[in-house]
């Protein structure tokens, strides 16, 4: 793969579009100073995916779209496009060339394209990723990224290791499997509360499903009571339906005969106007006939016109071309002279080059034989100079060792001095730093000691936070669970008294009443309430008072006879069962009769209290009546007394000697045992309202004692963390204090050892400057000599270059004369072949306007025929014209007289509807009351349906089922009352059996039969039927809003409970996974980096060898137990010095130690292309040759790009662009491609020269150099 082009419009200072086209080898860019040399490397770095605009010398990345100048406007939008050739093994694609396109626009816009298709900055990066191509890949290297190299981090050197390791890949797919692993774990967290948040959801939905489900147990009930009800009433109007449909069918028959004699007549009519609808056919073809006869008529008179015109057309033509024949004739006389007279010339310039050639040849052997001698010449006096430069040399050196040795005389002196002096001023220095030290220790033992005091009040405070925390995490708790105990309380006391006052365990009579029966308005006022509901009994003597009074504490207490007799009579009428009612009036008058008193026994009237209007009742209904603590104590006692006995636990003893007891088989609730549970959760409640009161406060009160301790605690940890910093700076410069203290001692003992070699060197250097002045005088008489010797060979030399000045310049006016006679000759030729190609082009020309004008004369008179046909064709359509306008008249006689029979016809047809008429109102009517009957018919089925999705028309009644429901219904009503009672009840309370039970299995006999029989529907009682719908109706309503979904929403609940275990499970399995591949990609990474590192390594240190001639340099890791994360140091000293720090180094040597860094890597991985900006600035001559040398041995393996100004390396280059500024603030690209010449090409050039040649400058690159060709390449404003 290597760079083919670079593209750029509108970028930085390139204005119009500029393409670089880059070719195998070198390619330089060279430029004047802010011509925009630097800009092409910008470009290729903003390409490439550069996100910094201040690594791209801008303050906004807008700031790299052209801005305009005087006199040119500003741009919209920069484009640069970069594409690489040959890339289907490198990139892995099945594309040869791959282009990569950027725009950015000034509103902050930016795309990216690849191959003209859009992309994202992602792609790009995958694609080059591990290829040595980026903005920051070493496959770009400048100034600043030589010092960033060198002087950076050793962590920050690690990218281009990493690239060339080809480990970059590795690293993104790191990066990604642990972002993924990031999100891994914060879905598991998030699944984890959502899990404990459905796991909440499913104990509450458990709850609304129970309910749904018996209010669907409700609804199925309600479904097969409301259906037959409905179904009854859909048969007795299908009867009423089925008469109608009698009456209408009569009708019908009546209106049938009507229809048949009116069609009879209509079928008359009917072929009266089909006869007229013929003509009016007939007669609309005909007067189309006549239109369509006229239209072509008008269409053969325009035809004649056009054709006249076009005939005139054809005539001009046939004139002009003719014109044109002409013309072309003269023209090709004309060229075929000029050809002639061109070969004439070229004959007699072939003859006079021949004869310049030979005078030429003659010169030229003169002129080598001279030459000869005067190269003789100039080696003898160039060995005596060289003779006389090498004395020079030495006697140079001589005396500059003299000057060098009385400076370092004199040095040793000056030094022995100053390392006097200084010796003095650091033993000053050490006393100082030693009471510095003494007293920083003082400090910090002093700071550490507060230190420890405060760590332990922080402990203290920490401790005490945390006591009150888990008191304040106590008291929430007994909070939250005495709120939860007064909720539930609440709720209880709250179910209860809706039991109450709604009668719950009542008989159904009873509950009736109460509710006011069918006229709550008229009723209730005159209900004061159920016996049970107005009497109070304590809750230990419940159970007796209730076996006393038995079924009377269902007896309801009326205020009014009257309207107690209206109960009663409403209750039978309507059959909803049987009730005891309490007159108030007659209360007064009731009497209890003689009451034996028995000692030592309590009266159970004792134990009730009431009102006193109720007092005569309950004394009636209790009188005689004790409490005995057991059943064999009543027995005893019944003997010898006429008295009614009960025990606590419910047994009765009656005067009548009957005894009462046991137990039923599930627990139940009277009105006395909830009206008793109620007074006692208030109390309840009541007093846990006031703990948690007391809670609330006692928690307000820990808030503010949280707050204080944590205010406390914030208060010491800062002090603390205060006096760790201030420990901390105390011993960094107690330490800082230290070092310097024995680096003072250090160099102490470095300057006396110093001054000790200081005056060794000054003896030495005396003595030898002693010897080097005997030398100097030695070689200054050798030096005289040779200076005699040059002076007669330059006398020599100078007479032969005369002579061979005078044959050059002979020679050179030869050359001028016969390169332009090849100039006229070569131009000449050029000029023959158009001159040919002008005559064919004429030749052709008239034999083509020829042949037009034959077509022309031919098209003209085919019109002029044309013209004469369509005349003839004229003349018979007018006379068809008249023909059809006859015909017309005839037609419109005709149909005048077929519509006046139409006409009677009609007036007939109107009679025989009216008739009609007359019997559609009667049927209008009959249809009126069946209508009605329908409506109430689909009001009905579109109830059921719509309630019930089933059709009434195919319904099948089930009376056998019908019954069996309304039993069913009647003992799951009392089930659930007494498990609803159950639930409230305390544990081990006995039931009450109530009456319920009987009075519906009286109403709802056991049927004889298991099958349905039609004629049982006379047994049925479809009043009650409605009733107990109207019951579950209002049931339903008492359920309060159900949540039918909640059925559904638990099952999906749990089922998505399900699935998030198993989601779960799949994230654990998945981060497992990713944990696998984070080793893996670690093993691979760490494998590949070190194979890569160690082979650069040794390439650096070779490489470092060949460029220096010398020294030693190295790679090493900072941490070798990592070599993941660890830096890299360089390590590089050029022969002679030992430097510490390669930040030491001079800057060619960091230029050079960057270039043997770069191409040692380019040993391991070399990148497609490279760019190096400027790195020979710093270079002198013998390194610009090390440079260009270590250059030319990697040009076959990557592409190079080099911008600079040093002429040595522009000269090594296969290609040149020169960036230059015509327009101010507008660069332009003027292209040269070198191709050298061979020495024999050179010998037979005859404008070649003998003369070695010197480098070009860069004037003479794009000027005219002898030794090179220049090829213009492309304009940068796309001129070339």
């Amino acid at each position: 793969m290597y760079l083919q082009s670079l593209e750029l419009f509108g970028f930085k200072s390139f204005a119009p579009k500029t393409k670089l086209e880059f070719h195998r080898g070198v390619t330089a860019v060279v430029g004047p100073n802010g011509c925009g040399k630097s800009n092409v490397l910008d470009a290729m770095r903003w390409v490439l995916g550069e996100q910094s605009a201040k690594a791209l010398r801008g303050g906004e990345m807008a700031d790299v779209i052209f801005s305009g100048t005087d006199s040119r406007a500003a741009v919209g939008m920069a484009e640069v496009s970069m594409t690489f050739a040959e890339c289907e093994e490198q990139l892995g694609l099945d594309w040869h060339e791959v282009t990569l396109t950027r725009r950015v626009f000034r509103d902050g816009g930016s795309e990216y394209f690849l191959n003209k298709t859009p992309c994202r900055l992602k792609d790009i990066h995958q694609l080059f990723m591990d290829t040595g191509i980026g903005r920051s890949a070493y496959s770009i290297m400048e100034q600043g990224k030589i010092d960033m190299i060198l002087s950076s981090r050793p962590e920050d050197r690690r990218a281009i290791f990493e690239e060339a390791a080809g480990i970059t890949k590795y690293k993104s797919q790191k990066k990604e499997a642990l972002r993924k692993l990031e999100a891994t774990e914060a879905n598991l967290l998030r699944l984890s509360d959502i899990i404990k948040e459905v796991k909440r959801q499913i104990g509450s939905l458990q709850r609304q499903a129970g309910k749904a489900r018996r209010y669907q147990s409700l609804i199925s009930d309600l479904k097969l009571l409301e259906t037959h009800s409905a179904k009854r009433q859909f048969d007795l109007l299908a009867e009423q339906q089925e008469s109608i449909r009698v009456d209408l069918a009569r009708l019908v028959d009546k209106q049938t005969e009507s229809q048949q004699e009116i069609e009879s007549r209509e079928s008359e009519a009917a072929v009266h106007r089909a006869a007229l609808d013929e003509i009016e056919q007939r007669l609309n073809s005909a007067r189309q006939g006549v239109a369509d006869l006229k239209t072509r008529i008008s269409n053969h008179e325009n035809r004649i016109i056009f054709n006249e015109e076009r005939a005139l057309e054809f005539e001009q033509l046939v004139d002009r071309y003719r014109g044109d024949v002409a013309g072309a004739e003269e023209k090709f006389r004309i060229a075929e002279t000029q050809l002639h007279d061109t070969d004439v010339e070229l004959e007699q310039i072939t003859t006079m080059l021949a004869s310049e050639l030979r005078v030429m040849e003659e010169k030229q052997a003169a002129t080598a034989a001279l030459t000869s001698q005067r190269q003789e010449a100039e080696r003898a006096i160039n060995t005596a100079m060289n003779d006389m430069a090498r004395v020079e040399s030495r006697v140079s050196g001589l005396r500059g060792q003299v000057s060098s040795v009385s400076q370092q005389r004199d040095g040793a002196e000056a030094r022995m001095q100053i390392l006097t002096g200084e010796l003095d001023q650091l033993t000053f220095a050490f006393a100082e730093f030693t009471d510095r030290l003494r007293n920083t220790q003082a400090e910090i033992d002093h700071t550490a000691s507060e230190s420890e005091l405060r760590s332990a009040q922080l402990a203290d405070a920490e401790v005490q936070l945390r006591e009150i925390q888990a008191s304040l995490a106590e008291t929430d708790r007994v909070l939250r669970e005495t709120q939860r105990s007064l909720a539930e309380r609440d709720s209880k006391v709250e179910v209860l008294r809706n039991l109450i006052e709604g009668g719950e365990g009542l008989s159904e009579g009873t509950q009736a009443v109460l509710r006011g029966l069918d006229n709550p308005d008229f009723f209730k006022p005159a209900v004061a309430g159920a016996l049970a509901q107005l009497i109070e009994v304590e809750p230990q003597h419940v159970r007796a008072v209730e076996t006393a009074l038995n079924g009377h504490l269902q007896a309801v207490v009326m205020k009014d006879v009257m309207v107690a007799e209206a109960v009663i009579k409403s209750l039978t009428s309507q059959r909803l069962g049987r009730a005891t009612l309490a007159l108030r009036e007659l209360m007064p008058l009731v009497s209890g009769g003689a009451t034996e008193s028995i000692p030592g026994l309590q009266p159970v009237r004792s134990l009730v209290r009431s009102g006193d209007d109720l007092a005569p009742l309950l004394d009636a209904l209790l009188s005689n009546t004790y409490l005995v603590d057991s059943l064999e104590r009543a027995l005893e006692l019944r003997r010898n007394h006429a008295a009614t006995f009960v025990t606590a636990g419910g047994e009765l003893l009656t005067l009548e000697g009957l005894l009462i007891g046991g137990a039923a088989g599930g627990a139940t609730n009277s009105l006395l045992e909830r009206k008793n549970q109620m007074h006692t959760l208030e109390a309840e409640a009541e007093q846990i309202r006031l703990q948690v009161e007391e809670a609330t406060q006692k928690r307000q009160d820990l808030v503010v004692q949280i707050e204080s301790a944590q205010a406390r605690l914030d208060e010491v940890r800062e002090e603390k963390q205060n006096l760790t910093v201030h420990l901390s700076t105390l011993r960094s410069q107690f330490a800082l204090v230290e070092r310097e203290a024995k680096e003072t001692e250090r160099k102490q003992q470095n300057l006396e050892g110093e001054r000790a070699s200081s005056e060794a060197r000054h003896r030495e250097a005396v003595d030898r400057v002693d010897a080097l002045e005997s030398e100097v005088a030695s070689n200054m008489q050798q030096l005289e000599a040779l200076q005699a010797r040059r002076a007669e060979g330059s006398n020599e030399l100078e007479v032969l270059r005369s002579r061979e000045g005078e044959l050059a310049a002979e020679l050179n006016d030869l050359r001028v004369k016969v390169a332009t006679e090849r100039q006229r000759h070569s131009s000449l030729h050029h000029q023959r072949a158009p001159m040919e190609a002008r005559i064919v082009e004429l030749t052709e020309l008239i034999a083509q306007r020829q042949q037009d004008i034959v077509g022309y004369q031919q098209r003209a008179e085919s019109t002029v025929a044309e013209n004469a046909e369509i005349a003839v064709n004229l003349e018979r359509l007018r006379e068809q014209v008249g023909e059809g306008e006859t015909a017309v008249m005839a037609m419109i006689e005709e149909r005048s007289g077929l519509a006046a029979a139409t006409e009677e016809m009609s007036n007939a047809l109107r009679v025989l509807r009216h008739q009609l008429s007359e019997a559609h109102d009667q049927r209008s009517r009959l249809e009126v009351r069946q209508t009605q009957v329908d409506m109430k018919l689909t009001a009905i089925t579109e109830h059921i349906q719509k309630r019930y999705q089933i059709d009434l028309a195919t319904f099948e009644r089930d009376l056998h089922g019908l019954r069996v429901a309304i039993r069913d219904h009647a003992k799951r009503q009392q089930r659930a009352m007494a498990a609803e009672a159950a639930e409230e009840a305390p544990s081990g309370a006995p039931a009450e059996p109530t009456e319920a039970p009987a009075a519906q299995a009286e109403e709802a006999p056991e049927p004889e039969s298991e099958g349905p029989m039609v004629e049982d529907a006379f047994a049925i009682d479809w009043d009650r039927i409605d009733a107990i719908v109207r019951e579950i109706d209002s049931r339903i309503d008492s359920m309060g809003p159900v949540n039918l979904d909640a059925i559904q929403e638990y099952d999906e609940l749990e089922q998505r409970h399900t699935f998030l275990e198993q989601q779960n499970t799949d994230l654990t399995n998945s981060k497992a996974e990713l944990m696998e591949t984070i080793t893996k990609i670690n093993a691979t990474t760490k494998t590949l980096f070190a194979e890569t590192f160690e082979k650069i390594r040794v390439n650096f240190g070779e490489m470092f060898l060949e460029l220096f001639g010398g020294g030693k340099a190295n790679l090493v890791l900072t941490d070798e137990s990592d070599p993941l994360e660890s830096g890299i140091d360089i390590i590089a000293k050029p022969p002679g010095k030992q430097l510490t720090s390669i930040s030491l180094l001079s800057g060619g040597e960091k230029t050079m130690t960057a270039v043997a860094l770069l191409f040692s890597i380019y040993m391991v991985k070399p990148s497609p292309f490279c760019v190096l900006d400027e790195m020979d600035a710093p270079l002198d001559e013998s390194n610009i040759n090390r440079f260009i040398k270590i250059l030319d041995r990697f040009v076959g393996q990557s592409q190079f790009v080099v911008i600079s100004h040093n002429k040595r390396t522009i000269a090594r280059a296969d290609a040149l662009y020169g960036v230059t500024m015509e327009e101010h603030g507008v660069s332009k690209l003027v292209g040269v491609k070198f191709s050298r010449r061979d020495e024999s090409q050179q010998n037979n050039d005859v404008l070649g020269s003998n003369n070695p040649a010197p480098v070009p400058s860069v004037a003479e690159a794009f000027g005219k150099s002898p030794n090179l060709h220049s090829e213009n390449l492309e304009s940068a404003n796309g001129a070339a």
